[in-house]
């Protein structure tokens, strides 16, 4: 129970802006100087599809000799991993980018897709991720029978699923 103590005290100690207890290094930020808050501005974020094939011209160009059909094919499958849940932004807009940019006949590898992947690191796709904070796969019943959804980068899928499922239950089949 000390411990216990000693950790809050400390937490507590460092809110405060105190230094804590001999022995504990704490990190301090100091800036010589004048700051120019302009440096710390990040570049706009793309929120249109042809601004994202501006933002990402390798990955543009590299879809290109692939076909639609297997390119979607593969980006569905890695959505599908719990895996790379937290990266279900960076995957959605591959899809849309595919749709847009994959013409060839060619079957894209594994390097590839790793190569696009990657390309998202920086800009707008990197900077929308976040961690995962929910379930990958739920769960959601109608006419008592149960089926599994994937519940993608937004909170609370399933429940609305489930609350237009009970709606669509009760629903006369040959209307009113």
């Amino acid at each position: 129970m000390a411990d216990e103590k000693d950790i809050f005290k400390i937490i507590s100690d460092f809110m405060k802006g105190k230094s804590g207890p001999p022995g504990i290094n704490m990190a301090k930020l100091s800036i010589d100087g004048k700051l120019n808050l302009e440096d710390l501005e990040l570049p706009p974020m793309s929120s249109t599809f042809s601004e994202f094939l501006k933002e990402y011209p390798a990955v543009r160009k590299g879809m290109k000799n692939f076909s639609l059909e297997h390119c979607l094919v593969f980006l569905g499958a890695m959505l599908t991993l719990p895996e790379f849940q937290s990266n279900t932004y960076r995957f959605e807009v591959l899809v849309h980018m595919a749709f847009l940019c994959a013409q060839g006949k060619s079957r894209p590898t594994p390097a590839n897709a790793s190569a696009w992947f990657n390309q998202f690191d920086d800009g707008t796709c990197g900077r929308q991720e976040d961690p995962a904070e929910d379930v990958f796969v739920s769960s959601v019943s109608y006419k008592s029978v149960n089926y599994r959804i994937f519940e993608g980068s937004a909170e609370g899928n399933s429940f609305h699923t489930q609350r237009f499922l009970e709606v669509l239950e009760i629903m006369p089949e040959k209307g009113i």
